[in-house]
């Protein structure tokens, strides 16, 4: 019988996702362990890089993946420090440069707030 994580969401069920503000599918997918053809797939997305702050989205069979299953939200806020470069965020995030690069757009600035995944 497969155990609830620290989220209580229990593989193989379909949860609900409130998109947050900062939030891409491909972020929203590694939270939930699934492949993100499945939630473009469940929600009738035609662009990838579209959703909106507010959209709730059917994210089917949580933990398909095997992964964590971290839950909302999916990303966090982090202010820019001195020495920071996207391949520094993208190793620490457990993500690429240039994903980060498209979900904050323009250059990096001590102080900056950009988005990251939420590292549980």
């Amino acid at each position: 019988v497969p155990q609830p994580g620290a989220s209580g969401m229990v593989p193989g069920m379909t949860a609900r996702h409130a998109v947050s503000r900062g939030e891409w599918v491909l972020q929203i997918a590694r939270c939930y362990s699934v492949p993100p053809e499945s939630i473009l797939a469940a929600n009738s997305l035609a662009d990838p890089d579209y959703i909106l702050p507010g959209w709730i989205l059917t994210v089917p069979n949580i933990g398909s993946l095997g992964g964590r299953i971290v839950g909302p939200p999916c990303v966090v806020s982090y202010n820019v420090a001195a020495g920071d470069t996207w391949e520094s965020l993208a190793q620490r995030y457990g993500t690429t440069p240039a994903i980060l690069r498209r979900a904050n757009p323009g250059a990096l600035s001590i102080g900056r707030a950009i988005w990251v995944p939420r590292i549980p």
